[in-house]
């Protein structure tokens, strides 16, 4: 309901008169209430709020300008003053004020009982909102009875028709569509102009025409315009523009869902191929079928481990709203295939040499994603070794999937299997009895608790190719301290602990004993 509709009422139309502000009678109003404290507007005003107000006869002038300025500030659609009890004139500031702003200031010259006015206004604002919602509720049926091909064009010019307004919709990849030549031509410039902190369900809004960007999970998948050439867009209009918003962002989520079901309707090829037990002719036919037939550059598999088993249908949804626009950010195809509480991606890249810097970028994205299917947030990742021919994919998936237990000792980290050097010795042989002879034949006494800041030094030692400047730096000591802790050091392993195949022995022990007993880990 607008402000000329509710004077225009029977509880309004014989005892008020518009004094100011005409131009501001298309002002919404979404409730009616009495006000006369002069100085609470700030926390009793809301926008789109009409107010009734008697008092402002008895109010020193000053006040009363501050108090109208408020309400103005404040988003309110309209001020009624009435006047028959005091035989009160409105000041010419007051009016002054109101037509500068275009803001309705309505006179009540009758005696009236403003509580039984803002009680009916408020009951025709209630009936006139219920009356929006069962004809939003009509559209929207309506909009569904539409289906077929080029449903999206088909509801948008329904929905035009609808409202006798223009609509454009811009997708983020596809063909555009708009109702009329005039809105194609300007909705590029309506998206540029808008402001940029205009995020996510957000509607940008002017007084003929609104905005609503089309997201699936946090990507923008384009925006759908409506404008008005006769009047300013309602709350009804708006109301609607978030139905038909929501109508084609289904239509595309059920499109990219229905593109990623028909890749895994029938993926036991998928596991044949991370086993190495499929042809090189039967890959290149399956992935053709993909679109995924040209040779890329590099391959490899990024495996991670969920804390329970994942649902199939939660698995294609999240490849479709979230995983997949991860990896396209970063120029990556993939493909993913589950198994129990494992979830496999495999990745190409065209790009030589940059494999494992953009999937550490994209699993950052996926811990930090607000995602309600698959929590990434608290997950371990293993990137396997990066191969260059698509049929040594079993060789990426089988070292992406034997550190898995690596990785989940190492917990909130990447493990990366080209990165690993010592670890991977260690690993094959952390469980032989050998390993353990070997801490305790070349470490000795360092191994033991009052030792351990001893053994810390010798390992940073080691790290820093034996240059004592470097390991002080890095232990954040001084030059004198660090002197004084080799000399023990010394004392215990013999003055070659720092040459030849003895150091490479003792080098060894130390990295064995860190990886054994993570504990120790400063």
């Amino acid at each position: 309901m607008t402000v000329e509709e509710l004077i225009k009422t029977r509880y309004m139309k014989d005892i008020s008169r518009v004094v100011a502000g005409q131009s501001g009678l298309d002002r919404v109003v979404d409730w009616v209430y009495m006000l006369e404290l002069r100085d609470v507007v700030a926390d009793s005003v809301d926008c789109n709020d009409l107010i009734l107000t008697t008092g402002l006869c008895n109010t020193d002038k000053e006040i009363a300008v501050k108090f109208l300025e408020g309400i103005i500030e404040a988003g309110a659609s309209g001020l009624c003053i009435e006047t028959s009890l005091q035989y009160y004139c409105i000041d010419e500031e007051l009016l002054r004020i109101a037509d500068e702003h275009d803001f309705p200031l309505i006179e009540i010259f009758a005696a009236s009982r403003l509580k039984d006015i803002s009680k009916g206004l408020n009951r025709i604002i209630t009936e006139s909102e219920l009356r929006g919602v069962k004809y939003a509720d009509y559209y929207d049926r309506e909009l569904g009875k539409i289906e077929g091909k080029d449903v999206i064009r088909k509801r948008i010019r329904y929905t035009a028709d609808f409202l006798n307004i223009e609509i454009a919709y811009i997708p983020g990849i596809g063909q555009q569509y708009a109702t009329s030549e005039s809105i194609k031509k300007d909705s590029c410039q309506i998206i540029k102009n808008m402001p940029k902190e205009i995020e996510g369900e957000q509607v940008y809004c002017r007084e003929n025409f609104a905005v609503k960007s089309l997201n699936i999970g946090d990507k923008n998948c384009g925006a759908l315009i409506f404008r008005s050439c006769n009047s300013k867009l309602t709350d009804f209009n708006i109301t609607i523009l978030g139905r038909l918003a929501n109508r084609i962002r289904g239509e595309l989520i059920d499109e990219i869902r229905a593109n990623e079901e028909k890749i895994y309707n029938e993926n036991s090829w998928i596991a044949n191929w991370l086993g190495g037990e499929l042809r090189k002719e039967k890959v290149y036919e399956k992935l053709t079928r993909l679109g995924m037939n040209r040779c890329y550059r590099e391959y490899c598999v990024c495996t991670c481990v969920l804390n329970k088993n994942i649902l199939f249908g939660d698995f294609i949804a999240d490849m479709t709203l979230c995983v997949r626009r991860c990896f396209e950010e970063q120029d990556l195809y993939v493909v993913g295939y589950i198994n129990g509480e494992m979830i496999h991606y495999i990745v190409f890249n065209n790009d030589r040499g940059n494999t494992v810097k953009k999937l550490k970028a994209i699993i950052n994205s996926l811990t930090e994603l607000k995602n309600n299917l698959i929590d990434y947030s608290e997950t371990e990742f293993v990137i396997g070794k990066v191969v260059n021919e698509r049929e040594e994919i079993d060789r990426s998936y089988r070292t992406s999937v034997e550190y898995i237990d690596y990785a989940l000792n190492n917990a909130g980290n990447v493990t990366v299997f080209d990165e690993l050097h010592f670890e991977r010795v260690l690993y094959a042989i952390s469980e032989m009895q050998v390993v353990d002879d070997c801490i305790k034949d070349y470490l000795g006494e360092l191994v033991s608790p009052q030792n351990y800041e001893l053994l810390h030094t010798l390992a940073a030692y080691y790290d820093c190719n034996c240059s004592k400047q470097k390991t002080a730096e890095k232990l954040y000591i001084a030059r004198q301290t660090l002197y004084f802790r080799l000399q023990k050091i010394r004392t215990i392993l013999g003055n070659d602990y720092d040459r030849g195949e003895y150091r490479f022995a003792l080098e060894f022990a130390c990295k064995a004993f860190m990886h054994k007993h993570k504990e120790w880990q400063p």
